[in-house]
């Protein structure tokens, strides 16, 4: 499983490394959005958005190809916020609620380079950025160009009788709307440089407003609740198109609209791309808040972004890869699959790698020691049509697959694995098949089948320290469970009990079962066939996860808090918070909690933490990739 020791120790021998696909390791710091982003801003060339989440929480993307992660931006973007390219800098600009501004300048890598702030005096209320300048108005109603230490670069104006109620930007275009404080009369006014230029006659109120890379047309919603489009000529704002009535359905999620070029404006709500001749209209499906850069897109969708760029859909977000993966402990290493992937973890929960084990679809992971994983997967005919099961035997070290024979499953079989006496069982249709592995190699030695309910979950055991049991079974009945214990070398169960209430969770290596009984909040334990004591759960409410290791260590949790059982005996061990649980899992002498977007693993012996995985990997997709929504984002992400 050590890939990397592995393909050294190959390449010193003189042997060819198995070639695989290999996960490189993450950064110290991941960065996936706690919650669904609700404001997107681009910068205008296009390879670099910002986004806002419904928390305030703020991301810099400082490239829309997938290729680099976005990182964390300090600081709440509830208010205003933009981003423009300076040189080789990216800046970011948020407004706060008392009118101040902070800065942060990003190299194009997203490492923080330097933060600046404005003071709200006399404060700010707008914040827009040009192609390589963040600009903010006033409530002084003067106009500010900023640099990135955070010191005005030049101020403009109005004229005596004007009020500027908004700025409008896009790439090199930067405007002003105006108010004639003696008429009312709404203009738009260009700024060429840092001086003003013309002015042109609005028809009526435009909000949203929107002015394409060349500062010549405008498009926005007018107060009817259509859009139109205008070309700015002879000191009028002339439509150009027809309007587009916007229908009350659509606009419930807020309304936008935005230039991807000079021809083409997008429409949000309604997810209309329209031409300015009106000779094409095509329908895009996005997402939350679109902006527009040249030629591309962008939008908030779920945790993550959706870019569209030359007819083409692209999804930047993180694919989530042990959360609902199956997962197992493979000695003190995981082991898990994703996709069509096998990954793995050291003890610290430090990638190792991953190998391209299943090209069908995987299923139960087994692991027989720390470098072989036994796991079912599915695979189609040789005519495509009807699936069938497999058992194969994987080498992480050498990329090998074996699937013997003597051990295919059929129906609805599954595996289990004792790795001490290497022992592999496949259930199906109420047998026990069970075969011994070699040390090396995948070489099988059939050993009696046992008569287990085909309803049933049979757990290996070493019967040198199981007292001579080999497989303990529980099977549902219709008001409660059936448990039966085999020896190796006898088709009868040496004994059979019945559980009334409670759940299974599994047994220790002496053969003690252990059943949670939700309802009445404990843990009962039974050795052969018997009831031996219960075992009180100090939570509240009552445990959801529940998982019992080799010793008889039991760990619970409900979701929000964990706590660690002294087996028979019964004694809490240690009792600590850990919100937003899916899972435990022992892998040695580490208790493995796999929570929102994370693992973690903490000491079985304090609780203490000993390693963190976010577990989520970056990408640009094809189609939409599952991403954390509603959770927020994970410690181990942190």
């Amino acid at each position: 499983m050590l890939a990397a020791a592995a393909m050294l120790a190959a390449c010193r021998s003189g042997e060819r490394a198995p070639v695989r696909a290999t996960a490189s390791a993450p950064p110290a710091k991941l960065a996936p959005h706690g919650s669904v982003i609700e404001k997107v801003r681009i910068a205008s060339g296009g390879g670099a958005a910002l986004t806002v989440d419904g928390t305030g929480a703020m991301r810099l993307w400082p490239s829309l190809d997938g290729e680099i992660e976005p990182v964390i931006v300090r600081g709440s973007g509830t208010g205003d916020v933009a981003i423009a390219r300076d040189g080789d800098a990216i800046v970011v600009g948020a407004l706060d609620a008392s009118g101040g501004i902070l800065l942060r300048t990003h190299g194009r890598d997203g490492r923080l380079l330097g933060t600046a702030s404005l003071a709200p005096d006399p404060g700010y209320v707008e914040l827009v950025a040009t192609a390589t300048r963040l600009v903010t108005l006033g409530r002084d109603n003067v106009i500010a160009w900023l640099r990135r230490d955070g010191g005005i670069a030049a101020t403009l104006a109005p004229s005596a009788g004007e009020r500027i109620d908004a700025l409008v930007a896009r790439g090199a275009a930067l405007a002003a709307l105006i108010r004639r404080e003696d008429n009312g009369a709404l203009l738009l006014r260009r700024i060429e440089g840092t001086s003003w230029g013309d002015a042109y006659r609005l028809p009526a109120a435009i909000d949203p407003i929107a002015i394409s890379p060349s500062g010549t047309r405008i498009a926005g919603f007018l107060g009817d609740g259509s859009t139109a489009m205008f070309e700015l000529a002879g000191g009028e704002a002339r439509a150009v198109a027809k309007r587009y009535p916007v229908h009350a359905d659509l606009a419930t999620g807020g309304t936008s609209v935005a230039f991807l070029d000079e021809d083409r404006v997008y429409w949000m709500p309604g997810a209309r791309l329209e031409s300015w001749e009106g000779k094409e209209s095509s329908r895009i499906e996005l997402g939350v808040d679109p902006a527009a850069g040249d030629g591309v897109l962008v939008a908030g969708n779920g945790a993550s972004l959706v870019t569209h760029r030359d007819g083409r859909t692209r999804y930047l977000g993180y694919a989530m890869l042990a959360e609902h993966a199956p997962l197992a402990a493979a000695g003190a290493h995981l082991v898990f699959m994703s996709g069509q992937r096998m990954h793995a973890l050291d003890a610290a929960l430090r990638p190792l790698g991953a190998t391209q084990l299943v090209k069908e679809h995987g299923a139960e992971l087994r692991p027989l020691d720390e470098h072989r994983i036994w796991f079912r997967g599915t695979a189609p005919t040789a005519t495509g049509g009807a699936w069938t099961q497999y058992a194969e035997l994987a080498d992480m070290r050498t990329g090998e697959r074996a699937r013997p024979a003597a051990v295919a499953p059929a129906g609805h079989a599954r595996v289990f694995v004792e790795p001490a006496t290497r022992t592999i069982g496949i259930s199906d249709a109420g047998t026990l098949r069970r075969f011994r592995v070699a040390p090396t190699g995948v070489a099988t030695t059939p050993l009696p089948a046992l008569p287990v309910s085909e309803r049933g979950t049979p757990q290996l055991l070493d019967p040198a320290v199981a007292g001579g049991l080999a497989v303990i079974a529980f099977a549902p009945t219709g008001t409660g469970w059936t448990v039966s214990a085999f020896t190796d070398d006898d088709p009868q169960p040496r004994w059979t009990a019945t559980i009334a209430e409670g759940w299974p969770i599994g047994a220790d290596r002496t053969g003690t079962l252990y059943v949670v009984d939700r309802p009445a909040g404990r843990v009962r334990a039974y050795r052969d066939g018997a009831f031996v004591r219960d075992l009180p759960i100090p939570l509240a409410p009552i445990p959801e996860h529940s998982v019992v290791d080799a010793s008889g260590a039991i760990g619970l949790s409900d979701g929000m808090q964990i706590v660690l059982l002294d087996g028979v005996a019964g004694a809490v061990r240690w009792k600590r918070r850990h919100d937003h649980v899916h899972r435990l899992l022992f892998a040695g002498a580490r208790l493995i909690v796999s929570a929102a977007g994370g693992v973690v693993a903490l000491d079985a012996a304090t609780g203490e933490p000993r390693g963190a995985w976010c577990g989520v990997e970056f990408h640009a997709y094809d189609r939409p990739p599952p991403w954390p929504t509603t959770e927020p984002t994970p410690s181990a992400c942190e």
